[in-house]
C-alpha cells in the first residue's frame, strides 16, 4: 500500500477504502488506484478539507498534522507567536492544469507540484500557473507566475479578466483576454495581444479559472 494511503487511513481513522470513499465521494476503486500509486493532489486536497487535516502531510508526510493545507512559518522569536501558520496552493505543470478545471478529477497524471503561500481571498482551490513563452509580453512576462482561482462562475466574470482557457480538443490551458460584446451575456475571448476582430466566442472554450494577480519577486 502506497504510504500516502496509510496517512490518509490514520487521518480518516478508517480501516475500510469503502468508508473513505464515501467520506470523499469518490469510488472504493479510486481509492485502490490510490493504493497502488498514491494519492491524487486534489484528493489529498478534499481528504484535508474533510478531516481537518494538512494536504501535505497526506502527500508526503513531510508537515505535521496540522489544520488543512497549513505549514508553520512562525519564527518563534518573543514577539511573535509561535502558531501562526498560511496555507499553501500548488503550482501546476501546464499538462496537469487540464485535470485541475474539475477538482475531483485533478491529478490523474502523476506530478510532484511545489507549494506557494495562498493569498487569503482566494479559494483553497486556486493554484499558480507558470507562463511559458513569450507571445504575451509585455502584459505576462515568461516565467511569471500567476495566481489562478477556479471557484468561479460564468456569470461573475468581468469585462477585461484574463481567463486560463481550454480550448476544446487540446490538451493545454492558455490565457485569454475577455471582452463583452453588445451586452454581458456575449462573452468573447482574444489572444492577450490580438485583434477584436479575432475574438471567439468564450463557448468555444473550457473555463479553467480567472487570473487573479501576479506573484511579485524583486529579489
Amino acid at each position: 500500500m502506497h504510504d500516502s494511503i496509510k496517512r490518509l487511513h490514520e487521518v480518516s481513522e478508517h480501516a475500510r477504502k469503502k468508508d473513505i470513499a464515501a467520506d470523499l465521494g469518490v469510488s472504493a476503486a479510486t481509492i485502490t488506484n490510490w493504493a497502488k500509486r498514491g494519492i491524487s493532489t486534489a484528493g489529498a486536497l478534499d481528504a484535508a478539507n474533510f478531516y481537518g487535516v494538512d494536504a501535505n502531510y497526506i502527500l508526503n508526510g513531510d508537515v505535521g498534522r496540522k489544520p488543512a493545507d497549513e505549514v508553520d512559518v512562525s519564527n518563534n522569536t518573543d514577539t511573535e507567536p509561535s502558531n501562526r501558520y498560511v496555507k499553501k496552493i500548488p503550482v501546476l505543470a501546464p499538462m496537469v492544469i487540464n485535470h485541475y478545471g474539475d477538482v475531483k478529477n485533478m491529478g490523474r497524471q502523476p506530478f510532484e507540484p511545489s507549494w506557494v503561500d495562498k493569498p487569503p481571498h482566494l479559494s483553497d482551490y486556486s493554484f499558480v500557473y507558470t507562463v511559458t513563452g513569450r507571445k504575451m509580453q509585455p502584459v505576462f512576462m515568461m516565467d511569471d507566475q500567476l495566481y489562478i482561482e477556479t471557484n468561479v462562475k460564468i456569470e461573475d466574470l468581468c469585462d477585461g479578466n484574463y481567463l486560463l482557457v481550454m480550448e476544446r480538443g487540446q490538451t493545454g490551458p492558455v490565457i485569454r483576454k475577455l471582452i463583452f460584446g453588445e451586452n454581458s451575456s456575449e462573452k468573447l475571448l482574444l489572444e492577450v495581444n490580438g485583434d477584436v476582430s479575432q475574438a471567439e466566442s468564450l463557448d468555444d472554450y473550457a473555463l479553467v479559472g480567472v487570473v487573479d494577480s501576479k506573484i511579485v519577486r524583486y529579489r
